[in-house]
C-alpha cells in the first residue's frame, strides 16, 4: 500500500519496480548505485522508496550519463571532443556537396508539392468519369470507366515524377527519366 507524501509516494520496492515500469532486480541494481530510500529492507522489514526523491536520482543518473562529469573531463579530451564534432561537422558538409543528404525544408517542399498534385488529380477524377459512368450498362462497365481514370491520373503523376528527376544539364537525364519513371510505376501498379 503507497503512502501520500507532499512530493510522491511512499511505496515498497516491487510498487517502485511496478510505478518505473522495471523489474525488481533493476530496483536492487538502482539501490547498490546509490539510489535514495526511506528505509533499507531485512529482517520482516521492507524496503520503503519516495517514488519522487527516486525519479529525481534517476533524472540526475541520466544526465550525468548523457553529458558526464565536468570534473572527469582534462584539456586532452576537451580538444578530442572538439576534433571529433568539427570532423562530424566537415562529414556533413562533404556528404550535403556529394548530395548524400539534403535539407529537411527542401524534402519537405518537394514532398508538399506532390500532395498539392496528387490531390489535385484525384479530385479531377469524379468530374471526368461521371459522364462516362452515367451512360455506362453495368456495375463492370463503371468499374472498368473508374479504374481507366484512376490508372490515367496516377500514369500522369508518374510522368511529371519522371520529367522533376530528369535534369536537361545532366548527361544521364534520360536514364533518370527512365529510373524514375520505373519507379514511379513499382509505386503505382
Amino acid at each position: 500500500m503507497a503512502k501520500q507524501l507532499a512530493k510522491g509516494r511512499l511505496v515498497n520496492r516491487s510498487d517502485l519496480a511496478e510505478f518505473f515500469g522495471v523489474s525488481l532486480p533493476t530496483v536492487t541494481s538502482w539501490v547498490k548505485r546509490g539510489c535514495p530510500y526511506v528505509q533499507a529492507g531485512g529482517k520482516g522489514r521492507e524496503w520503503r522508496f519516495n517514488t519522487h526523491e527516486v525519479a529525481e536520482w534517476r533524472e540526475q543518473q541520466a544526465y550525468a550519463n548523457a553529458v558526464g562529469s565536468s570534473s572527469d573531463w582534462d584539456l586532452e579530451e576537451a580538444r578530442r571532443r572538439r576534433e571529433a564534432a568539427e570532423a562530424a561537422l566537415k562529414e556533413m558538409e562533404l556528404a550535403k556537396a556529394r548530395g548524400e543528404v539534403v535539407e529537411i525544408e527542401a524534402v519537405a517542399d518537394i514532398v508538399g508539392d506532390d500532395y498539392s498534385r496528387v490531390r489535385a488529380r484525384l479530385l479531377s477524377i469524379p468530374p471526368k468519369c461521371a459522364p462516362l459512368a452515367i451512360r455506362a450498362e453495368s456495375v463492370m462497365e463503371i468499374r472498368e470507366i473508374l479504374d481507366d481514370g484512376i490508372r490515367a491520373a496516377l500514369d500522369e503523376l508518374s510522368s511529371s515524377v519522371a520529367q522533376e528527376f530528369a535534369d536537361e544539364d545532366s548527361p544521364d537525364a534520360g536514364e533518370a527519366a527512365e529510373t524514375a519513371s520505373e519507379i514511379a510505376g513499382q509505386r503505382v501498379g
